[in-house]
C-alpha cells in the first residue's frame, strides 16, 4: 500500500472501531502539575453519586473486566499489551508498546450531559521520540482516552459525508459522528486541539505535554461537554464509546502506561 494510503487506512479502522460500538520502570509518587492535573490519586476520595465506573474494583488474572473489549486498528500490526492488575491504590490498566498499536472498548450509550466530568488518571514511563501528533507519519501517543459520539450525519459538509461513505465502502461499517481524543503530547501547550488530516470529525486534545510529571500518576478532570463544543462547536450528542490506545508503531519507539479511576459522573460545578 502506498504510504499515504496506508495512514489513511489506520484512521478508517480507528474510527471503524467505535462504529462497532519491558520499558522504563515507572514509580507512583507525587506528580508534577500538568494542566488540568489537581491531584495524583482517588486513593481514600469517595466516588461521586451516581458516578459510571468503567473500570472493576477486581480483576482476574488474564480476563479482561465486563464491558471491555479488544479493539484491533489494523490485523497486521502488532498489538499492544494489555493487563489489569492491582496495587494499594486499587485497579489499574498496564499497557506495554513496542511498535505497536492496538487498546481496549467500553461501548455504552449515555446522554453526555447527565455524565458531563470524565475522570481518570496516567502514568507514562517516556515520551516517545520523533512523535508528532498533527503528523499522520509520526502520530503516535504514549496514552489516549477516546471518547466517541453519536450525531445527525446529514448536517456534515459533502467533504465529510464523502469521506464518510468511503470509509463505509471499503469497510461496510459507518464511523461514528465524531470522535475526541485525549492525548499526551511532546510539546503542544495544554488544551491544544488537533485534527485528523483526513477528517475534521477526529479531534484531539493535549491533556498532557512535555517530559514534566513522567512516571508519576496524573488525575484529569474534563468536562467532556465543554471539550466537546470547543472542538466541534456544539454540544454533543450521545456518548456510544470509550477507549484506551497506547500506540507506537509509526515511531517504532517503545513505552510503558498505566491507567485508572476511569469514571464518567455528574459535575455540579462542571470539571475542575
Amino acid at each position: 500500500i502506498h504510504r499515504p494510503r496506508r495512514h489513511m487506512l489506520r484512521w478508517v479502522l480507528l474510527a471503524l472501531a467505535f462504529s462497532l460500538a519491558a520499558c522504563t520502570s515507572m514509580e507512583a509518587g507525587p506528580g508534577a502539575d500538568s494542566g488540568n492535573v489537581r491531584d495524583t490519586s482517588r486513593q481514600g476520595r469517595t466516588v461521586p453519586e451516581g458516578a459510571l465506573v468503567l473500570f472493576p474494583k477486581e480483576v482476574e488474572p488474564g480476563e479482561l473486566p465486563a464491558g471491555w473489549e479488544k479493539w484491533v486498528i489494523h490485523p497486521l500490526k502488532r498489538k499492544t499489551d494489555y493487563g489489569f492488575k492491582r496495587d494499594k491504590g486499587g485497579v489499574y490498566l498496564e499497557a506495554r508498546s513496542r511498535s505497536s498499536a492496538s487498546g481496549l472498548i467500553y461501548r455504552l450509550d449515555v446522554d453526555p450531559a447527565a455524565f458531563d466530568t470524565l475522570e481518570f488518571s496516567w502514568m507514562v514511563s517516556n515520551l516517545l521520540e520523533g512523535a508528532d501528533a498533527a503528523e499522520r507519519e509520526s502520530e503516535d501517543s504514549p496514552v489516549r482516552v477516546v471518547l466517541a459520539f453519536d450525531g445527525d450525519k446529514s448536517t456534515l459538509p459533502a467533504r465529510e459525508k464523502a469521506f464518510f461513505e468511503r470509509v463505509k465502502l471499503f469497510t461496510r461499517q459507518d464511523m461514528p459522528y465524531a470522535t475526541l481524543m485525549y492525548i499526551w503530547d511532546n510539546a503542544r501547550p495544554l488544551d491544544t486541539l488537533i485534527a485528523n488530516p483526513h477528517t475534521s470529525r477526529v479531534q484531539k486534545l493535549v491533556a498532557s505535554t512535555g517530559p514534566g510529571g513522567l512516571k508519576t500518576w496524573q488525575l484529569h478532570r474534563r468536562n467532556i461537554v465543554e471539550d466537546y463544543r470547543k472542538a466541534y462547536g456544539k454540544a454533543p450528542g450521545r456518548l456510544i464509546g470509550v477507549a484506551i490506545m497506547t500506540d507506537t508503531d509509526n515511531t517504532g519507539t517503545m513505552t510503558q502506561a498505566r491507567y485508572r479511576d476511569l469514571i464518567l459522573y455528574k459535575s455540579r460545578a462542571g470539571a475542575q
